[in-house]
Parts: structure tokens; sequence; C-alpha cells
């Protein structure tokens, strides 16, 4: 082998660690910032200025709040996130932010009577689709270059789940995804019945014990319900299991692609 083939099949493996050490690198957590972007062919889209500002931002007057994918240089998907009875919107984003790695913005409305430090419950469907909707139209505004296109994935737990399962079922917003949990199996279960048993992806999930009777057990193709309990009635105390089932949600989808490259080791 002459010596300038020697060099560049060297330069090729060195190359090649570099990149595998790349897809290994541990995800960030919020509210750090979600780290270099990766380029995919979701992302042909031309490199932006590194995004910034604060982990989470408020949206309006007291509308709501957004967790931004802070550094993101490429348009990132969205997430709409609804929270529970006697919740925040705050906690909403907070919730999400590990199951989903930072990568995506989170869209957090507050319900009519909730301001910032004080506690609220959706008053019904019909106000928790049309605060979402509004407060991700002034954060499109605001963030629209760094946002993809796509309709958002609605999350939601416990009287957000419920909410966020009936806002779908319903037509009452545009969405690409549905994931919730500890919610929508008891006062919205013939609606999460339906919506699991179509074509499109959603994940219900519960972490209470023996809430996994109550979940529906016909699924689409795109579709699953998982019973994670005994853990509890939150987001966090499954945090982990819930970031497996997300990947699950979202794969195969061009703009969760980069979602990938923040994985944990």
């Amino acid at each position: 082998m002459n010596h300038t083939v020697l060099v560049a099949n060297v330069s090729l493996a060195a190359l090649g660690i570099v990149q595998a050490c790349q897809r290994l690198a541990p995800a960030p957590v919020a509210p750090l910032d979600s780290g270099p972007s990766v380029t995919t062919k979701a992302d042909a889209a031309p490199t932006l200025a590194p995004l910034g500002g604060t982990w989470i931002e408020p949206i309006g007057d007291d509308l709501g709040v957004v967790a931004i994918p802070l550094g993101a240089t490429e348009r990132r998907p969205v997430i709409v996130s609804l929270h529970g009875a006697g919740g925040a919107a705050e906690w909403a984003c907070g919730d999400w932010m590990y199951p989903t790695k930072g990568y995506a913005f989170i869209v957090c409305p507050r319900t009519r009577t909730e301001k910032k430090g004080r506690f609220s419950s959706w008053g019904s469907v019909a106000d928790a689709s049309e605060r979402s909707l509004d407060t991700l139209r002034l954060v499109r505004a605001r963030y629209g270059a760094w946002m993809r296109e796509e309709e958002p994935i609605y999350v939601g737990f416990s009287q957000g789940a419920e909410m966020a399962v009936l806002a779908a079922d319903t037509g009452a917003v545009a969405w690409s995804g549905l994931f919730v949990h500890e919610g929508g199996y008891r006062h919205a279960k013939a609606s999460l019945a339906h919506l699991l048993a179509g074509p499109n992806p959603v994940y219900a999930t519960c972490s209470t014990w023996g809430c996994g009777a109550s979940l529906p057990h016909r699924w689409g193709p795109r579709a699953r319900a998982v019973d994670h309990g005994p853990h509890g009635h939150s987001v966090g105390g499954v945090a982990s299991e819930l970031r497996v089932d997300f990947g699950e949600l979202v794969r195969g989808r061009d703009d969760w692609a980069g979602f990938y490259a923040f994985r944990e080791p």
C-alpha cells in the first residue's frame, strides 16, 4: 500500500472514531443548553444563529410559557403540553424536558384563571383547546424561524391528559401525535380507545397501582398503552421509561430525526 492510500485510510478511520464518540455523547438535561445541533435529512434548511435566551420564556400577557431548545441552529419540532388539575404551565414544560431531552419547543398554556405562582385547573376542553392554539400562535410568531412546520405533538398529564385526548378526538386542535400520562383512561376512556385503535401515533401510559387494568387494550399500528406502575401519580417518577416510550412515538419521523443524537449512554 503506498503512502497516500495509507494516510487516507488512517484519516477515514479517525473520522469514524470521532463520529462514533459524537453519537455516544451524553444528553443534556434542562435547563442546560440542548447541545450542538446535528445535521440530518430533516435539517436540510440553512444553518440558523444558535437559539439563545433562558430555557423557559413567558408568552403573551401570562397566556403561557414555552421551553425552548437552547443552542438549536436548525428548525426543531413542537410539543404542546397541558398540565394537570391544580397545576401550572411551568410544571407542564418542566415535566416533559427530560422525556424529550430538551430537543423540541414545548408550548405550555395557562388556564384562564391561572397566573404565575397561582395554580389552577382546566375549566373545559374548549378552554384548553383555545388557550393551546393562542399560545402556540404567539410562540410561532416569536420563534417561527427555529420551528418545524409540522403540527405539534400534544402531551398531557392527569387532567391535562384528559383535555388532550378529548381535544384530539373531537378535532378541536390539529395534531401529529399524542402522548398522555396518568389520564385519559377514566373520564375520556371512549375517546382514548378510539385514538389508540386508529392509524395515528398515540401513546397512553400510567404509573399508579393497578392502572393498567383501565387502559384500552386495542391498539393501532402506531399506538401503544403501557403500565409503568406502581411509581405514583407523576411524570418524574417514570421519566426514564417515558423517554424510551416517547422515542418510539417519534421513531421514523423526519421532524424528530435529530432526537436520537441526544440519547444518554
